[in-house]
């Protein structure tokens, strides 16, 4: 699935995350994530999309609701 988790957007916001060149635009899907100085929890496919391989910083856009 592809998604993110935040703690304080709610679930359903879609979020427009940039890392090293790639983009994808995916949907809040839980609460969190819960460790200290962690803002984004990518999912694991959210994270393959984009490449990511470990703990890394990526870009982030919330752009509200989804209709």
């Amino acid at each position: 699935t592809l998604g993110v988790a935040h703690r304080s957007l709610p679930c359903g916001t879609r979020v427009a995350i940039a890392y090293r060149g790639k983009s994808a635009v995916v949907p809040v899907i839980d609460r969190g994530p819960f460790v200290r100085g962690i803002q984004w929890d990518l999912t694991a496919a959210a994270a393959q999309r984009l490449g990511v391989t470990v703990t890394s910083r990526v870009g982030v856009l919330p752009l509200g609701q989804a209709p």
